[in-house]
């Protein structure tokens, strides 16, 4: 349990064996949490938050090979782009999120909270 929701918040997903095999389980990102008083002590009050960016680890089984693709949005915070090595892409991150690379590929999620807690 948390004693208080932070500005931003940032899931990372054990995506390694021991081994540094890499696990293929399913992630479905959702762009909206609530946090209440089942996660934040003493919180009658219920935060939420907003998916402002996540990063994905593609193209290889394990951890010493592949690279890293970044997903992040724009200040407007309409628009989603990802970046991609030496490519900078918008896209429409409601489609991203439901491909199966992704969700199988997600490794960060990073949120930033929409209400005072």
């Amino acid at each position: 349990m948390l004693r208080y929701c932070p500005p931003y918040l940032v899931i990372q997903f054990l995506r390694f064996t021991a081994a540094h095999v890499k696990l293929s389980t399913p992630v479905f990102v959702t762009r909206r949490l609530l946090l209440g008083n089942d996660v934040v002590m003493g919180n009658d009050d219920v935060s939420e938050y907003e998916l402002c960016a996540l990063c994905c680890h593609v193209d290889s089984r394990v951890v010493d090979s592949g690279h890293y693709v970044t997903y992040a949005i724009h200040d407007d915070s309409v628009t989603w782009y990802k970046f991609d090595d030496v490519t900078v892409t918008k896209v429409d991150i409601g489609v991203e999120l439901m491909t199966e690379s992704l969700q199988q590929n997600v490794y960060l999620l990073f949120y930033r909270r929409l209400t005072s807690s």
